[in-house]
C-alpha cells in the first residue's frame, strides 16, 4: 500500500540551494523501503507504526539536488538532519588548499547525515554533495521538538536511532584513526 500525503510548507532559506521543493508529495513507502533496506554506519533502525510514519512524515521538508549540488557546508551552521531517499551523496572534509580534499564515505538510499543538529545547532563537520541526482528529506530540529512533544514513543525512537546513527559512525571513526572531536 503507497501511502501519499501533502508536504507542510516551510519558510525557504535565504539560499535557492537550501530551499525546500514547493508543494511535494511524500510517499511514506519510498521513504520507509529507504530507511528498512540502508545498510552501513549512517543507516537508521527505525520501527514505527503507520500512524507515526504519518506523522514523521508531515515534519519532513523534500530536497531535490543534482549532481555537484551540496547538501551542507563544512563550518556552516544547521539544524537539520536529512535521510537519503534515492540518488547518491559524498561525504568529504575540504583541505582548504592546505591539504588535500578527503572523501569520508558514499551514502546511499536510506542513510542519514547532519543528525548532531537534531540535538543542538551545530557547525556541519563535513561537506555533503550530491553525485546523482537526489531526494533527501530533512528533519529540522523545531519538527523534532515538536514530535517529542506530540508523541513521545516516536521522539524516542528518533532519538535513539540517530544516537546509534553517531555511535556506529563515531566507532567506525575511531577504527579508521579518525580524531572523533
Amino acid at each position: 500500500m503507497t501511502i501519499t500525503t501533502a508536504q507542510s510548507t516551510a519558510a525557504a532559506a535565504s539560499s535557492p540551494a537550501a530551499a525546500p521543493d514547493r508543494a511535494p508529495k511524500l510517499n511514506l513507502q519510498q521513504i520507509f523501503q529507504a530507511v528498512q533496506t540502508s545498510q552501513g554506519d549512517r543507516a537508521v533502525a527505525l520501527q514505527l507504526s503507520g500512524a507515526q510514519w504519518r506523522a514523521l512524515g508531515a515534519a519532513l521538508q523534500r530536497r531535490t539536488l543534482v549532481p555537484g549540488e551540496r547538501l551542507m557546508e563544512r563550518g556552516d551552521r544547521g539544524d537539520t538532519a536529512f535521510v537519503l531517499e534515492s540518488g547518491g551523496l559524498q561525504v568529504f572534509v575540504d583541505g582548504g588548499g592546505i591539504r588535500p580534499t578527503h572523501r569520508i564515505e558514499l551514502l546511499e538510499r536510506g542513510a542519514v547525515v547532519g543528525e548532531p543538529a537534531l540535538f543542538e545547532p551545530c557547525v556541519r563537520m563535513a561537506t555533503v554533495e550530491a553525485t546523482c541526482d537526489s531526494v533527501v528529506w530533512g528533519l529540522s530540529a523545531a519538527a523534532f521538538a515538536a514530535l517529542m512533544a506530540s508523541d513521545p514513543l516516536l521522539g524516542l525512537g528518533l532519538m535513539r536511532a540517530a544516537g546509534a546513527v553517531m555511535a556506529r559512525r563515531m566507532r567506525a571513526n575511531l577504527d579508521r584513526g579518525l580524531p572523533v572531536a
